[in-house]
């Protein structure tokens, strides 16, 4: 399968949100728009996280904050709520985790 950065694309320099959900590619995206991360305005991330994707999950979500992101879980029950890179490795292996990212 033929892939291109995300960063590729002129008009996403400029986004104020990004909504990643790819089932085991969300890595790779994300390395995909570094262009993108290395700007320093405002962005909002909604990221799908499954500990069992990544071969070093840790390694991803401290890309995340390196990156500037807070970290945040949304859920249908406790709706948006601050968490931990402690709390999100926590959780089952094969547990999706809906991210929300802001810096």
């Amino acid at each position: 399968m033929r892939t291109r950065r995300l960063d590729s694309y002129p008009e996403l320099l400029d986004a104020d949100l990004i909504k990643i959900d790819a089932d085991t590619s969300e890595q790779a995206i994300w390395h995909g728009m570094a262009a993108i991360l290395q700007q320093t305005r405002p962005l909002t991330i909604v990221l799908e996280f499954a500990r069992v994707r990544y071969s070093d999950p840790g390694a991803f979500i401290d890309k995340i904050l390196s990156d500037g992101f807070t970290l945040a879980e949304i859920t249908l029950e406790a709706g948006i709520q601050l968490t931990t890179r402690d709390a999100i490795l926590a959780a089952p292996p094969t547990e999706d985790v809906m991210l929300l990212l802001v810096r």
